[in-house]
């Protein structure tokens, strides 16, 4: 069966990029991509921000090539849903997983 949760999308990464390290050396980074808005000042108007994670070769690529202020292209990605419990209430987060992707 084909892969149906398959997303492509860009932005301009806004945040710093976050790296971490797993117990078994393997990479892991995530940040923040503003989706549309004002180009122009994304201190006033920053459209739609997605919470974006990568690991592994993916994420040390984009450790290396990837900062805040560049515009990305994620190529090939997922949609990722997790939650977590704030000990009051069970919260959801939808997260991009990128698989390959372009820096312009």
């Amino acid at each position: 069966m084909d892969n149906y949760n398959e997303v492509k999308l860009s932005g301009e990464i806004i945040t710093d990029i976050e790296v971490q390290t797993s117990n078994a050396g393997k990479k892991l980074c995530n940040f923040s991509l503003a989706l549309g808005g004002d180009e122009k000042d994304h201190s006033t108007n920053l459209g739609m921000v997605v919470p974006i994670y990568a690991m592994e070769e993916t994420a040390e690529a984009l450790i290396e090539e990837a900062q805040k202020g560049k515009y990305l292209i994620v190529t090939n990605g997922e949609i990722s849903v997790g939650s977590y419990d704030t000990g009051k209430e069970k919260r959801f987060m939808t997260t991009i997983l990128v698989r390959n992707f372009q820096i312009i």
